[in-house]
Parts: structure tokens; sequence; C-alpha cells
């Protein structure tokens, strides 16, 4: 079978395309060669991988371990850490803590307790605002200073 061309709008405007106002061109293909930097590199490449893969001009060595044993110094410092270390996780050291909750929430009557609200670095306006929403929460309240 022939191929046919898709019956499409797009394949009528191809067809009655008018080709007269093109300009004829010709088309150069060009398959560059390599040089001869380029072949000898290759070479010199394709040898390297053929000489590792073969084995060629290895020579067996013997190979010299060295232990590098600490100086007296790290040996020091290092009994220092472990000794830090031990006191910290041994228990005799710590003593009982209860926790103190402080709830600033008025209590069941509805009395509010303020803790050194008047400080020397709040603004006249801070302060006016701490007190109203005091006033606003609490029927009672009254200032303690610690």
């Amino acid at each position: 079978m022939a191929s046919q061309l898709p019956t499409s709008p797009i394949a009528g405007a191809i067809n009655s395309f008018n080709k007269d106002g093109l300009k004829p061109t010709e088309t150069a293909e060009k398959n560059p060669l390599p040089s001869s930097a380029d072949v000898k590199q290759e070479k010199t490449h394709q040898n390297i991988l053929a000489e590792v893969e073969g084995g060629a001009k290895l020579r067996h060595t013997d190979t010299k371990e060295k232990i590098v044993l600490p100086s007296a110094d790290d040996v020091k410092q290092e009994k220092n850490r472990q000794s830090l270390l031990s006191e910290v996780e041994a228990d005799h050291s710590l003593k009982k803590v209860t926790t103190d909750e402080k709830n600033p929430l008025p209590d069941n009557d509805g009395n509010c307790h303020v803790f050194q609200l008047f400080s020397r670095n709040w603004s006249d306006e801070n302060l006016r605002a701490a007190v109203l929403l005091i006033s606003r929460n609490c029927r009672k309240w009254d200032f303690l200073t610690k």
C-alpha cells in the first residue's frame, strides 16, 4: 500500500501552498574526520586499558602496616573524658526535685494575684493595658511583690 497523507485541513493547506516564493537551497552534509591528535589520544587510552586488564608491568609488593599508638596526652584526655561521662551518668549526685506549677488564671473565687506588674521597663501605655486586662478578667485582684 502506498502511504497516503491524512485527510485534514493541514494536509490540504500543505498541498495548496505556493512553492514559487521559496529560494532553492542545497544541503551540505558534513562528517568531520578526527584529527591525528584525537586518533593518537584514543589509541593511548586503548593501550592503557589493555595493559590494566592484562596485568602487564605489575610487580609484587610487600605492604608494611604501621600501628600508631596514642601519646600520653591523648590517653590523659580520654581518661578525663571518661571520668566526666561517668560522673554525669552517676545517680548519687542527683537530687529529688518537685515541680511547682504556677497558674496565672483566676482561682475558684475569681481572685487574681499579679506578681511584679510594676516594672521600670514598662511604658505607661503597656501598664494601662495590663491593668485593664486584669480588671476585666478578675473580680478581685491584688498586687503581690513575691
